[in-house]
């Protein structure tokens, strides 16, 4: 990337990063909070080099592993969404094509929520 002077760095981190989270656990947070320090480090580092660096924090999406959690605690998580729905394996994959795209050239050093306001619970 440094000898092409062009790069796109696109990490996943999560909400639980973000915020914390109980349920996630320390290790968790702390690597995905870690993944956002990477970012910031990089996104600094390479931005003169024409190298974008960003992490996307999913907040909670409608995937196998949140409906392996049982009925009643997906019922109280959906229940819990500002926007009264949870997210999409599209709706990271649309940040993702964002990010890695020449519209998003100018953006680096960011944390991308998709959290679906999750933040502001």
């Amino acid at each position: 990337m440094v000898e092409k002077q062009f790069g796109r760095i696109i990490n996943i981190s999560s909400m639980a990063g973000v915020m914390g989270s109980e349920n996630a656990g320390c290790h968790y947070c702390a690597s995905k909070a870690g993944t956002i320090g990477l970012v910031k480090y990089l996104s600094k580092r390479y931005a003169r080099n024409g190298i974008t660096a960003n992490a996307i924090a999913p907040g909670p999406i409608d995937s196998e592993m949140v409906r392996g959690l049982g009925q009643e605690t997906y019922s109280n998580l959906l229940s819990s969404m500002p926007m009264r729905k949870l997210g999409t394996p599209d709706d990271i994959a649309a940040a993702v094509a964002l990010l890695a795209s020449e519209k998003g050239g100018f953006i680096t050093g960011t944390v991308l929520e998709i959290s679906g306001g999750q933040i502001v619970i």
